[in-house]
């Protein structure tokens, strides 16, 4: 959560997975008054104005006095405040931020999390589960022996009871 205590203007930055409607670029160069332009007709708190395969940036703008609506998001972020002065809370912790300032928010995901996949999955599916579980603190993968990308229909029996006893451990 961000509180302003004046006017600023806080770009942020969200990793986010690839979709199959991305365009690779090379390179892209923005100007900032065209940005702010942008953002000024767009009338929301947050313009986006580049979106890649594995990140998108955008402008946020929070007004002198206001507290920041958004919630903990499941995309990596980092904030580099462009004006104004205001305090970041994440977690409990406050911190100044000012501009120039450069924040990295950490983990957005801070609940048990169990990630469950075949031992015979496509590569791609368990290299995400592998990314989920090295970016998620106390993030635990169990490994269904014998099934693939159709677990729930392949191992039931096998999920279901990796499943409670993640409940189970959790609930102690």
């Amino acid at each position: 959560m961000i509180y302003s205590e004046n006017y600023g203007r806080i770009t942020g930055c969200q990793a986010r997975p690839p979709t199959p409607n991305t365009v690779r670029r090379k390179m892209d160069a923005f100007d900032m008054s065209e940005i702010v332009e942008g953002h000024r007709e767009n009338g929301e708190l947050y313009h986006e104005f580049l979106r890649a395969e594995r990140i998108s940036v955008g402008l946020y703008v929070l007004a002198a006095g206001a507290t920041d609506p958004q919630v903990p998001h499941t995309e990596d972020e980092i904030y580099y405040i462009v004006s104004g002065a205001a305090t970041i809370e994440v977690d409990g912790e406050n911190r100044p931020a000012s501009a120039g300032s450069v924040i990295y928010p950490g983990q957005a995901i801070a609940v048990p999390t169990l990630v469950v996949r075949g031992e015979h999955e496509y590569e791609a599916i368990m290299s995400s589960c592998d990314e989920l579980v090295r970016r998620i603190d106390g993030a635990r993968l169990v490994v269904i022996p014998g099934a693939g990308h159709k677990l729930p229909i392949e191992q039931p029996e096998a999920l279901t009871e990796a499943v409670v006893r993640f409940l189970a451990e959790i609930a102690e």
